[in-house]
């Protein structure tokens, strides 16, 4: 008989996962182990800080297998890139119709400026 898991074990962060303290030695292990190629990277407390890639984790391999992963994972959230606006610009979907008509020109019809 299977036994049912349990509201704790339920509400546990995913067991496949890493801490950024962890090596990328034991984070190797781990994606082996569970044929995984991703790996969440998780504080103390189970929040997600960020991911590890097995690009990642090959890159900085031939540096030194005993680094944290904390120190090539990918952030979460990603953090931003310098060219990037702080925050980001207003989006606005428009139809193509809407086009049309903002246009001049009529469906079907030729634009002329």
């Amino acid at each position: 008989m299977q036994q049912q898991p349990t509201d704790a074990e339920l509400d546990a962060p995913d067991p496949v996962s890493v801490l950024p303290t962890d090596t990328l030695f034991y984070a190797l292990q781990v994606m082996q182990a569970h044929g995984r190629r991703l790996l969440p990277v998780l504080d103390g407390e189970g929040g997600l800080v960020g991911l590890l890639t097995e690009a990642h984790l090959l890159e900085a391999w031939r540096a030194d297998p005993l680094l944290p992963v904390g120190t090539v994972m990918a952030p979460h959230p990603p953090q931003a890139e310098p060219w990037l606006p702080a925050e980001a610009p207003e989006l606005r979907v428009v139809t193509a119709a809407q086009t049309l008509e903002a246009s001049g020109c009529e469906e079907g019809g030729l634009w002329s400026p």
